[in-house]
């Protein structure tokens, strides 16, 4: 089958959603037994028997029974009987009994009878008896007697009798006027009076008024005026007024003066002055002055002067000047002038003059020589100058100049010289020219060689051999042979044999054989036997035999049998067999026979 009858089967077959409204645009469908459904964007599903499906965008469902379903964008069901279903963007339910729901953006339930219901955006229900709730995002809720709430955005509820409300795991509510909640966790809460709430784990809140609050594990209130507070597990919170806060896990703040917190974590904050501060774990923060915080574990702040501050985990900060600081976990700094500094985990940082830093784990910083980089793992820097650096992992650099560095995962590199590196895994490769390379950014690298590469944005490749390739955004590659490719957005691979494959954005392929794709963006498949499947993006697929792909984007997907299938945006894929398949995005899904177990693949998607 050509490119273009594919094409033309797949715009006439495949497509059987909208995105905009989340109707049905398909006709009736058969019921689904036993099945899980896991979607992150859009994911058109017309027939699942004994088979687990995961997407994260737009999953329109018509009959489900006895079947697990995951959706993380719109996701319109119409009837459920003993099902799970999970989404996160916008799932408008009919009916559901029974089963567990879950979902991370809109998800209106007209009726909800001894069943779980999770999503993590718009979740407006109208009677829910004896079930469990969670939603991420919007969640306007009428009644819930004995039922357990979660959501993580917006959710106005009515009245709440016995319940536990979270946008993503428990959150019991007591009383709850002309407000959103959501909440992921647990939420206990006392009095909310025309405030946004959202969380997602537990957030005991004392009084509202006028503010929004969005956390999403345990966020206890004492008094929140005029302010937006998000977090998503642990916030306890002292005083603020005209502020902004946002965390996700324990944020005890002691007091915010139109500053802006967001914290995912533990965030423990003294004194917070025209700043804004994210966090998303634990950020103890000493004293802020015009500066925005934002962590997402661990950050224990000294003093910031005009500088934003952004972690998820570990980020103890002695000083900050002029810069901008971005963690997710761990980040050690010493000192920091005119940078901008992004970590995820853990960054010991020496000296940065003039350069900007991502991580996203570790990254113990001293100078860039022969060193291992890590944004979300370990990264070692030796020293800076002039430079972005952006990493999440495994990072070896041995010098850069005036250059963005963004890396995720392992990335020893030999020599950069006016370049932009961007990488989020482990990719080993022997030559690159004149290409851009990007997992997260930008990255055009002139030279590397016997070196492990990998970017999340744009990385044109002109050949690759016995490498491993990550990319996270664009990332055209010519040939591949026994190597491992890890890709976030535009990876256009035209042969692959013995090598996994995993990429975020676009990765058209032509061929695999024996290999494990897992992409980000977009990708068509034609054939899938005995392989997985796990795209992010686009990720065109011509034929793929004993592979596993993975992709996040989107998905369409013909005929699915005795296959797992997990989608993230846009995946056609016109026949699988003994597969497991996992995308984030769109998954128009026509048959599927044989189920598996459903941790099993949820666990191997996170």
């Amino acid at each position: 089958m050509n490119a273009t009858v594919l094409r033309k089967r797949l715009t006439s077959e495949s497509l059987t959603c909208s995105q905009s409204d989340g109707q049905i645009l398909g006709p009736p469908r058969p019921k689904v037994p036993g099945d899980h459904i896991i979607c992150t964007n859009v994911l058109s599903v017309i027939r699942l028997e004994g088979d687990h499906i995961i997407c994260t965008n737009v999953l329109p469902v018509i009959n489900l029974e006895g079947d697990h379903i995951v959706c993380t964008n719109i996701l319109p069901v119409i009837s459920l009987e003993g099902d799970h279903i999970i989404c996160t963007n916008v799932l408008p339910v009919i009916s559901l009994e029974g089963d567990h729901i879950i979902c991370t953006n809109v998800l209106p339930v007209i009726n909800l009878e001894g069943d779980h219901i999770i999503c993590t955006n718009i979740l407006p229900v109208i009677s829910l008896e004896g079930d469990h709730i969670i939603c991420t995002n919007v969640l306007p809720v009428i009644s819930l007697e004995g039922d357990h709430i979660i959501c993580t955005n917006v959710l106005p509820v009515i009245s709440l009798e016995g319940d536990h409300i979270i946008s993503a795991n428990f959150l019991p509510v007591i009383s709850l006027e002309a407000d959103q909640i959501i909440s992921a966790n647990f939420l206990p809460v006392i009095s909310l009076e025309g405030d946004h709430i959202i969380c997602t784990n537990v957030l005991p809140v004392i009084s509202l008024e006028g503010d929004h609050i969005i956390c999403t594990n345990v966020l206890p209130l004492i008094s929140l005026e005029g302010d937006h507070f998000i977090c998503t597990n642990v916030l306890p919170v002292i005083s603020l007024e005209g502020d902004h806060i946002i965390c996700t896990n324990v944020l005890p703040v002691r007091r915010l003066e139109g500053d802006h917190i967001i914290s995912a974590n533990v965030l423990s904050v003294i004194r917070l002055e025209g700043d804004h501060i994210i966090c998303t774990i634990v950020l103890p923060v000493i004293s802020l002055e015009g500066d925005h915080i934002i962590s997402a574990n661990f950050l224990p702040v000294i003093s910031l002067e005009a500088d934003h501050i952004i972690c998820t985990n570990d980020l103890p900060v002695i000083i900050l000047e002029g810069d901008h600081i971005i963690c997710t976990n761990v980040l050690h700094v010493i000192s920091l002038e005119g940078d901008h500094i992004i970590c995820t985990n853990v960054l010991h940082v020496i000296s940065l003059e003039g350069d900007h830093i991502i991580c996203s784990n570790v990254l113990p910083v001293r100078r860039l020589e022969g060193d291992h980089i890590i944004c979300s793992n370990v990264l070692p820097v030796r020293r800076l100058e002039w430079d972005h650096i952006i990493c999440t992992n495994d990072l070896r650099v041995i010098i850069l100049e005036g250059d963005h560095l963004i890396c995720t995962n392992v990335l020893p590199v030999v020599g950069l010289e006016g370049d932009h590196i961007i990488c989020s895994n482990v990719l080993p490769v022997r030559r690159l020219e004149w290409d851009h390379i990007i997992c997260t950014n930008d990255l055009p690298v002139i030279i590397l060689e016997g070196d492990h590469i990998i970017c999340t944005n744009v990385l044109p490749v002109v050949s690759l051999e016995g490498d491993h390739i990550i990319s996270a955004n664009f990332l055209p590659v010519i040939s591949l042979e026994a190597d491992h490719i890890i890709c976030t957005n535009d990876l256009p691979v035209i042969i692959l044999e013995g090598d996994h494959i995993i990429c975020t954005n676009v990765l058209p392929v032509v061929g695999l054989e024996g290999d494990h794709i897992i992409s980000a963006n977009f990708l068509p498949v034609i054939s899938l036997e005995g392989d997985h499947i796990i795209c992010t993006n686009v990720l065109p697929v011509i034929s793929l035999e004993g592979d596993h792909i993975i992709y996040t984007n989107v998905l369409p997907v013909i005929s699915l049998e005795a296959d797992q299938i997990i989608s993230a945006n846009f995946l056609p894929v016109i026949s699988v067999e003994g597969d497991h398949i996992i995308c984030t995005n769109v998954l128009p899904v026509i048959s599927l026979e044989r189920s598996f177990d459903f941790h099993e693949i949820f666990y191997t998607c996170l």
